[in-house]
């Protein structure tokens, strides 16, 4: 009979570092720096969880997004800016990769705001969708203006409440120019603004519906 073999202690110690050379052992999930991009970030209501391309200054490194979709979460609101423009974020589709936002401080307690600058996006990052429509405001039209395809309403600009006109159609908008001078580009959702021309809707509840874009990025 062949006596039974027991490798030493000294063998087997050898054994061990040869194997953990060639064959490193696997970094433990937990330690890799990725995970902290699982960890769950809730700003509101509307916005309940945030993945990639967005991330969240404060709650998770700039890596776990996109440096353009940047969120802040203050006070149980999401915003984002867009263009040095800072936008409500009211709801997020993943699947679809659209984006619903609202101008930020488009409502005061004294009336409606009038927008006074075009909306601007990053074309390379955001389209607006087939639900979001362009409106154009006109605020100078001369007193005793009327015309059937705008739709008159009042607004704060400057401190003060004064008429405006709201005009959808881009042809007809292009003609009021010579009458009314340079007019405001807001983009609107085209259901909000539906129901702004049939009354049941006021302006500012049109602004704060806010309108939809759809991103573009690759994947992380």
């Amino acid at each position: 009979m062949h006596p039974k073999f027991f490798p030493s202690t000294h063998f087997i110690s050898i054994l061990i570092f040869l194997l953990s050379h060639h064959f490193p052992i696997s970094i433990r999930c937990e330690d890799s720096p990725y995970v902290k991009c699982n960890f769950p970030v809730q700003c509101n209501d509307e916005v309940r969880k945030i993945e990639y391309p967005f991330w969240v200054d404060g709650y998770r490194p700039d890596y776990c997004g996109h440096p353009a979709f940047k969120l802040d979460c203050m006070g149980f609101k999401a915003t984002i800016e867009i263009m040095y423009r800072k936008y409500d974020v009211i709801n997020i589709n993943y699947e679809a990769q659209i984006l619903t936002i609202a101008r930020v401080n488009g409502i005061f307690p004294e009336g409606t705001f009038c927008p006074e600058q075009n909306a601007t996006m990053d074309s390379t990052l955001f389209k607006y969708t087939s639900n979001t429509q362009n409106a154009t405001l006109f605020y100078k039209c001369p007193p005793g203006f009327e015309h059937p395809a705008t739709w008159k309403f009042i607004c704060l600009k400057f401190g003060a409440l004064d008429h405006a006109f709201f005009v959808l159609n881009t042809s007809l908008a292009t003609e009021l120019v010579s009458i009314c001078g340079a007019g405001v580009v807001v983009p609107v959702l085209a259901t909000a603004a539906q129901g702004f021309m049939n009354h049941s809707l006021a302006f500012d509840q049109v602004l704060k519906e806010g309108f939809e874009v759809k991103w573009t990025v690759e994947e992380g």
